[in-house]
């Protein structure tokens, strides 16, 4: 875990993987032309800024950087609804730059701040989620809208956002409830797969 590529690669397949998945790749440049979309193209090109200068640039603008990610990640949200814009598209790109903040901001811990490897699971677990619910031949489960999952989701985002500033012993209580939030959801949602292929299995 000496460099963040192969985990950042492994986001970068992830999120090619669904584009295919969901038949998206053909629309995508169509459909990027639309105001929420640029903006979370912007939030995608943040993070991957954050990701590339994690271990040589002051807290401050990696601080700096997570919150116009979360700022943003509220503004286009306000933007496509108001605008008409929300898409199958738009969503996909959405969640899929919100797990790539969750995961930089884990790197940014683990690499930079000296958090144990505990802290890349939340990172890990929405691709871990995925590959299974793939290979148990259920995909689009992976997908599915949860109910309270915007509300968990902007409260973990918070949390990372804040830990980035808190002194050490402080930055860890913040970051053990974040992590343990996104646990805990992914449970819920492991526990969900089980039951839908138990229930398949039946019928």
């Amino acid at each position: 875990m000496d460099s963040p590529v192969p985990i950042a690669l492994a986001s970068i397949a992830s999120f090619g993987y669904l584009l295919i998945r969901r038949k998206l790749a053909q629309v995508s440049v169509i459909t990027v032309t639309r105001y929420a979309h640029q903006l979370t193209l912007l939030r995608l090109l943040l993070l991957c800024y954050a990701a590339w200068r994690l271990g040589d640039i002051d807290w401050r603008w990696i601080f700096a950087l997570f919150a116009a990610n979360v700022l943003l990640d509220v503004v286009d949200g306000f933007v496509a609804r108001r605008l008409n814009q929300v898409t199958r598209f738009g969503m996909v790109f959405d969640r899929e730059v919100d797990g790539i903040y969750v995961l930089v901001a884990c790197l940014y811990f683990h690499l930079a701040a000296g958090v144990g490897a505990w802290i890349l699971v939340p990172g890990l677990l929405p691709y871990g989620y995925r590959l299974i619910a793939w290979m148990m031949g259920n995909p689009a489960i992976a997908g599915r809208k949860r109910p309270h999952a915007a509300f968990l989701a902007g409260v973990n985002f918070v949390l990372l956002l804040i830990a980035v500033a808190l002194p050490q012993d402080r930055q860890l209580i913040a970051l053990f409830i974040s992590a343990s939030i996104v646990t805990l959801s992914f449970l819920v949602s492991f526990w969900e797969l089980l039951r839908l292929r138990n229930e398949s299995a039946v019928l």
